[in-house]
């Protein structure tokens, strides 16, 4: 993710920035120390937001910490309804629509929420969807996957085709590879990363 890390650091200077899966928020925290305007941090681990809210005060960065699933949150930001069996139980967050004008999108390989499955491998299109949908015009979404089973060009044509659906085009895309002490001798990097800009 170093790679990422430095295109991040370019072109995060008075953007707003969502960082999805964000863990400890380390990618958040690059954009923050480059000049973001805003820079939420989105995860539903207690712990690790704990870690991203620590690192910030020690280095005299501000961040919104925000503690919930990806689904709810980021499909209510895209203007979409909240899905799964969390969305009949309640007890999370009412949210309006928002944008940004970077979105981070990290995810794990495989988990399971209340609101639905994250996988990487078969469904990468329900993550997709609702982050490119929540960009603002001129938009990036800055997305990963780091599935060796997962080839590079199919995946990004997974992503194109979400945001059509999502009626948020992807008019550009830029390929981030990996640095040259990562090599891939086949030519297929484990870990894929591009950039998706929208108009």
């Amino acid at each position: 993710f170093r790679a990422a890390r430095r295109w991040l650091a370019g072109h995060s200077a008075g953007r707003r920035v969502l960082n999805t899966f964000a863990y400890t928020g380390f990618a958040g925290l690059v954009c923050a120390a480059n000049g973001a305007k805003a820079v939420t941090q989105l995860d539903h681990g207690r712990w690790c937001l704990g870690v991203a809210e620590g690192w910030a005060a020690a280095l005299g960065l501000t961040t919104e910490i925000d503690r919930d699933d990806f689904f709810p949150a980021v499909r209510q930001w895209a203007g979409l309804s909240v899905k799964g069996r969390g969305a009949q139980r309640g007890g999370w967050t009412r949210r309006g629509e928002r944008r940004f004008d970077v979105v981070i999108l990290d995810p794990p390989t495989f988990t399971k929420t209340r609101f639905g499955a994250v996988d990487i491998e078969r469904d990468y299109a329900s993550l997709a969807k609702p982050a490119l949908k929540c960009l603002a015009p001129g938009g990036a979404l800055l997305a990963t996957n780091h599935s060796a089973r997962v080839a590079r060009d199919p995946w990004i044509a997974s992503v194109r085709r979400a945001g059509e659906k999502a009626s948020a085009p992807v008019c550009d895309v830029t390929v981030i590879e990996p640095d040259a002490d990562f090599p891939s001798f086949d030519g297929r990097p484990p870990l894929s990363c591009a950039v998706f800009h929208v108009a």
